[in-house]
């Protein structure tokens, strides 16, 4: 996935289910990305502070600080990364909307399909700033 000239994605999977996270990390490091895990809403606001990922990929259903509260922690810090996507067992039209006009870019169902990482990985690169020569 990584591009010549352009540095890799840095993606960060935040869930509290740690098998799921281990597995969306190493998948994400198998098609050439910087991938980070964590496992809740405080770890992911300094993760994102320190690392600045390119993607998040954030559980909703977290204890203590769900997934909505983090976005809406991210938008107050105004730093959130460029693609931002919600991760959930539930993919309805109401939950859909909520991530939307939460401060998503696109909801996904876990597990997610390795098209459609590929297709976020492809989208986060196109948003992320890029290398000055």
């Amino acid at each position: 996935m990584e591009r010549a000239g352009y540095p890799p994605v840095r993606a960060l999977v935040v869930d509290d289910e740690p098998d799921g996270r281990y597995v969306l990390v190493k998948l994400l490091e198998n098609l050439q990305c910087e991938a980070t895990g964590c496992e809740d809403g405080q770890a992911c606001l300094d993760m994102v502070r320190e690392l600045r990922p390119d993607l998040v990929l954030l559980d909703l259903a977290m204890p203590g600080m769900d997934g909505f509260q983090v976005v809406e922690r991210l938008r107050e810090l105004e730093i959130a990364p460029p693609l931002l996507v919600a991760l959930s067992g539930y993919g309805d039209a109401k939950i859909v909307a909520r991530c939307l006009e939460a401060g998503f870019q696109r909801h996904e169902l876990k597990p997610i399909r390795i098209d459609s990482l590929t297709v976020l990985l492809d989208e986060a690169r196109r948003l992320a700033p890029q290398p000055t020569a």
